[in-house]
C-alpha cells in the first residue's frame, strides 16, 4: 500500500469521501485528515465534547499535533493540503511539499481576477511562488478552477467532490407538490433574501418552501417564517435524514451570489430532484439548463421569480424528463468515478519518482 497524508486548514473530510471510500481498491492507504489552522483544530475539538465527550475530543486533539509534527519527517509520500487562496499557511509547509509528492487541493474560482476570499493579499507572491515550485500537481474541483489555476501550475485535473450515489432514497413517483427545498449554511452568500422577496412579491403563490441548515441569518429567518407559513424553518439535518428526505420535494434552491461548486446539488441529483440555482460557474458545470434544472442569472432584477414560473410550468413529461436525466447524471460524481481522477493525479505527481515508502 501507497500512503496518502491529507491536510486541510479546517477539517473538511467530505471533500475526500472518493479517496476514503475507495481508494485502497487502487492500492493507496488514506491517513485521516490533518488539521493545520490551529483555530480549526481547537473548534472541532469543541464540536467534538459535545459529540462524543472530552476525552476523546482530547485524544483527537492530541493525535492531531502529533501529527503535524510527523508531516515534517515524512519523505517520498503523497502529500494533499487544502488551504484558502493566499493563506500562509501553504509557505509555512513548503519544507514537507519539497520532500513529498504534493498535491494542492482548491476550488477557488477568483483566481483570474486575484480577489479571492480571503484576508492575506499582502501574502499573494509568497502564495503563488509555493504554488509554482513546491507542488507537483493540483487538484480542482470544476474545470473553471483548472482553467484559472494551469496560469501557475500546469499539472492540474479536474477532481469534483464525490458522494456515494447508491445511498440516496430516488424519487419515484413525479406528481409535483408544490414543494421546495434550500439545503445550507444559512449566510448571506447564499442570497436567501431572494427566496424571501419572491413570497413577499406573490402571496398568492401556493408553494412549500423548506429551509434547511443552521447560520448567522437564522433567527432573522425564524422572524419571517412567522409571517409567512409557506417558509418554514427545519434546522440542521444529519446526512442520512439527507438522502432520506430530498427525493419528497418537487426542486432544490440554491440562488447563492458564492458558490465554488455545491455538494448538495450532487445530493439533489442522485435523489432525481431537478435545481434551481444561479448563474455561477460552479453550480452551472453541475446543472444543465432545461434537462437537469433552471438556472437563472443573478443580474436580472427577475432572474429567480422567472426561474420559479419556469418551474411551476412545465409539462409533467418535461418534469419526469429532468428528474429521470438528473438520476442519471449524479452517476458521474459517484466516489467510483472521481477516485479515478485522484488516481490518475497520484499517478502525475509521482510518474518521475521512484517507488513511494510504503
Amino acid at each position: 500500500m501507497k500512503n496518502v497524508y491529507i491536510c486541510h486548514q479546517y477539517y473538511e473530510p467530505s471533500h475526500y469521501k472518493a479517496l476514503y471510500d475507495c481508494a485502497e481498491n487502487y492500492g493507496y492507504r488514506i491517513n485521516d485528515v490533518i488539521v493545520l489552522h490551529p483555530g480549526s483544530a481547537v473548534f472541532y475539538r469543541e464540536q467534538l465534547i459535545e459529540q462524543v465527550g472530552l476525552k476523546i475530543a482530547d485524544e483527537w486533539y492530541q493525535n492531531n499535533f502529533i501529527n503535524q509534527g510527523k508531516l515534517w519527517l515524512l519523505r517520498n509520500q503523497i502529500v494533499i493540503i487544502g488551504v484558502a487562496p493566499y493563506d500562509r499557511l501553504l509557505a509555512q509547509y513548503r519544507g514537507v511539499l519539497a520532500s513529498n509528492h504534493s498535491i494542492y487541493m482548491t476550488s477557488c474560482q477568483e483566481w483570474d481576477s486575484g480577489k479571492v476570499p480571503h484576508p492575506y493579499p499582502n501574502n499573494r507572491e509568497g502564495f503563488m511562488e509555493t504554488l509554482t515550485h513546491y507542488i507537483d500537481g493540483v487538484a480542482c474541483v470544476s474545470r473553471e478552477t483548472e482553467r484559472q489555476i494551469s496560469t501557475w501550475n500546469s499539472a492540474t485535473q479536474v477532481v469534483n467532490h464525490a458522494i456515494k450515489v447508491d445511498e440516496y432514497v430516488k424519487k419515484r413517483t413525479f406528481k409535483r407538490n408544490g414543494k421546495y427545498i434550500f439545503l445550507g449554511r444559512l449566510a448571506d452568500a447564499k442570497n436567501i433574501r431572494v427566496i424571501i422577496e419572491y413570497l413577499e412579491k406573490f402571496p398568492e403563490k401556493k408553494i412549500e418552501i423548506d429551509i434547511v441548515g443552521d447560520g448567522p441569518l437564522r433567527h432573522s429567518l425564524e422572524e419571517y417564517a412567522v409571517r409567512d407559513s409557506r417558509f418554514r424553518l427545519l434546522g440542521y439535518f444529519s446526512k442520512n435524514e439527507i438522502k432520506e428526505c430530498l427525493h419528497k420535494y418537487d426542486y432544490l434552491i440554491l440562488p447563492s451570489h458564492q458558490e465554488p461548486f455545491g455538494i448538495v446539488l450532487l445530493e439533489a441529483l442522485a435523489s432525481g430532484i431537478p435545481c434551481i440555482i444561479s448563474n455561477l460557474s460552479g453550480p452551472m458545470e453541475i446543472i444543465s439548463h432545461g434537462k437537469t434544472g433552471i438556472v437563472f442569472a443573478l443580474e436580472e432584477e427577475e432572474g429567480f421569480a422567472r426561474a420559479m414560473d419556469y418551474s411551476m410550468g412545465l409539462s409533467d413529461d418535461a418534469y419526469r424528463s429532468m428528474c429521470i436525466q438528473a438520476m442519471s447524471d449524479s452517476e458521474q460524481y459517484d466516489v467510483e468515478e472521481i477516485v479515478k481522477k485522484w488516481i490518475l493525479l497520484f499517478e502525475k505527481v509521482s510518474r518521475n519518482a521512484k517507488d513511494l515508502i510504503t
